[in-house]
């Protein structure tokens, strides 16, 4: 490990405070990888990281809190450039398009990707991370052969034509910091045009949640508690956090000992960093709205296997069931998302429940409930869900909208645009395609009272 210690020092200053915590191989089925940590031995919350490609040399990743002062002033290409000569200089013997992307709070990514037809290709060259001009993270990524141009581009305004056509706007309740308010929201959020035959890479439901269905109720057998299954003379509880009008519990067998991991291993640093991980593996974890003792997720760790063969129809009582014990009323207001493959589902362990909620027949934008039930066992391994405060706040929020939806559709379009991009197919290989954009950022709504625009 010494000459990787021995690169990461002169790539970087590691100070004498930071003290080496992870030396690590590790690998996969393409490449082997090493990994150093440090820590800040006087505030364990600062670290500074390398992975470097074994097969290479170069650097993988990079990220550090620790603020160097000495180079302060220096250029913010020249710092780059400088990186890019010690860490990873195979990405200087292709031309890379620099594009940088501000983000919040000061905050400003800046990658070199490789093009073709002078549009930049997505996952392929560097990205760096800069705060207040200090760099924050490297990540090194594949240089490729570029995808060839197409022959024929169809014309930007017959695609700009065709999504302003296709957009629409979705009436629903939206809450946050300021309350409950009614907004459109777009539908859909993004499209992906073919650029060389103008038609939508995907179906519309790649961008629409899935259809949903209403439910009726059934009773849940017992208390909350039956189907949590944390019998106080089993488990020993221990507040993990308490943040935010939340309070987070978990529950960890008596009487059992944590494991030791291999010394400088990141499973035994993140382990020794992050004990909520015992309890992910080994116990379980409750989160509960802390005003109404609402539970809010649940997920078990443990991991067990039962005599049962459950189908679909048989966990969705139970999910039902649960549901009568975790969440008021549920049955007035969540609809259950249709599944695509049933009989996929059905060989596999574990099923899955979404939900959808709905006030009023309004839905609540961004607000879902989960339920995961064990086949083999009936027990619920994983639940989601959100305040029933949230509904509550819908419900007693009963303005008619000032804005109609063919106004918030005008305001939408009004900034709207399509740009050329290469995106990555999940298969293999690229594809040239337009995309929407806005000159001040992605819309993200219109509010249903104002007509004021959400970045």
């Amino acid at each position: 490990m010494d000459k990787w210690i021995e690169k990461a020092n002169r790539i970087t200053v590691i100070p004498d405070h930071y003290k080496l915590v992870v030396q690590e191989l590790s690998e996969n089925e393409e490449r082997k990888f090493v990994h150093l940590l440090w820590e800040n031995e006087q505030n364990a919350d600062e670290t500074i990281s390398f992975t470097f490609n074994e097969d290479t040399g170069e650097v993988n990743h990079f990220a550090t809190d620790y603020r160097d002062d000495s180079n302060a002033g220096v250029d913010m290409d020249e710092c780059m450039q400088q990186f890019i000569k010690q860490a990873a200089p195979s990405l200087l013997s292709k031309s890379l398009m620099k594009i940088v992307e501000p983000h919040a709070a000061g905050r400003e990514e800046v990658s070199y990707c490789q093009h073709s037809g002078g549009v930049m290709i997505p996952f392929t060259g560097c990205y760096f991370f800069f705060e207040d001009g200090q760099m924050e993270s490297f990540s090194y990524y594949e240089l490729i052969d570029e995808p060839v141009m197409p022959a024929h581009i169809v014309p930007k305004e017959q695609v700009l034509n065709k999504v302003k056509h296709e957009q629409k706007m979705d009436f629903v309740y939206t809450h946050d910091e300021q309350g409950c308010r009614l907004m459109y929201d777009p539908n859909p959020s993004t499209a992906f045009i073919v650029a060389e035959t103008g038609e939508n890479l995907h179906d519309e439901s790649h961008y629409e949640l899935p259809p949903s269905s209403p439910i009726e109720r059934v009773e849940a057998r017992g208390e909350l508690e039956t189907f949590l299954q944390l019998q106080e003379d089993q488990y020993d509880k221990t507040v993990l956090k308490e943040e935010d009008g939340e309070l987070t519990i978990g529950y960890l067998p008596k009487g059992w000992v944590v494991p030791q991991e291999k010394e400088g291993s990141y499973k035994a640093y993140f382990e020794s960093r992050f004990s909520k991980l015992h309890y992910l593996k080994n116990g379980a974890i409750c989160t509960y709205d802390q005003s109404s003792g609402q539970l809010l997720q649940f997920f078990s760790g443990r991991t067990s296997t039962g005599a049962y063969d459950l189908t679909d129809e048989e966990c969705f009582e139970r999910a039902l069931q649960f549901l009568s014990a975790a969440f008021p009323n549920y049955e007035r207001y969540m609809r259950v998302w249709k599944k695509e493959d049933d009989e996929q589902e059905e060989k596999e362990e574990k099923a899955f429940f979404h939900f959808s909620a709905y006030v009023n027949g309004i839905r609540l934008n961004l607000e879902m409930v989960m339920v995961n039930v064990n086949r083999t066992t009936g027990l619920i391994e994983h639940y989601a869900s959100f305040p029933y405060k949230i509904i509550e706040a819908a419900e007693n929020f009963s303005p008619q909208p000032v804005i109609s939806e063919q106004e918030a559709l005008d305001i939408y379009l009004r900034d709207i645009d399509v740009k050329l991009k290469w995106h990555k197919r999940e298969d293999d290989g690229y594809c040239l395609v337009y995309q929407p954009a806005f000159s001040k950022g992605d819309i993200y709504g219109i509010d249903a009272m104002t007509g004021e625009i959400e970045h």
